[in-house]
């Protein structure tokens, strides 16, 4: 066999994945199928979902957050951290104001350094401590920043994606008794 031949075969396999990756799950707006769009918040091709466990939370209890973030473009998404922070998780009360903040609630202090990241198209981006598919989870316990109890009444809750001017998740509800 040629050489050229033993070349042809041993690449056209990585043509054809190649070409099926650049070609997988876009629609005709370059967009990519990357989960339910109606379940979460798409801001300049960047998809952040946010989903709970319980829309009643009872003295006691916690509820759970689920959040990840997609580029849903056939387009490498730069993406620019103005810290090590991530992401952040806010509950809002009926007057829209902030009464819990993850970040702040739980102490947490991070690096000042700018970093920039990379995200593929048509990918996910993958938190630091993510779950295997890169989504995180983070629980609220009815309280607020000060570990107060907060009195009964409706709870927005969303997520934001720090990366540039940061991408906010779609808004949760949460009645606490």
């Amino acid at each position: 066999m040629s050489t050229t031949m033993r070349y042809q075969r041993q690449i056209m396999p990585w043509l054809l994945l190649t070409l099926l990756l650049a070609l997988q799950g876009c629609d005709d707006n370059n967009h990519c199928a990357l989960g339910d769009n109606s379940s979460g918040k798409l801001t300049d091709g960047i998809l952040v979902t946010l989903s709970s466990d319980r829309t009643d939370l009872t003295a006691g209890q916690e509820a759970r957050f689920s959040f990840s973030a997609a580029n849903t473009t056939d387009q490498t998404k730069d993406l620019i951290f103005m810290s090590g922070q991530q992401y952040e998780l806010y509950v809002l009360n009926s007057t829209e104001t902030v009464v819990w903040q993850w970040s702040v609630y739980n102490g947490l202090a991070f690096t000042l350094a700018i970093k920039h990241d990379i995200l593929p198209a048509c990918s996910y981006y993958y938190f630091n401590n993510a779950a295997p598919d890169g989504s995180v989870t983070l629980t609220w316990k009815g309280d607020d920043n000060s570990k107060n109890s907060l009195p009964p009444g409706v709870y927005t809750v969303y997520v934001k994606f720090v990366a540039g001017s940061g991408y906010e998740s779609n808004r949760r509800t949460v009645t606490l008794q």
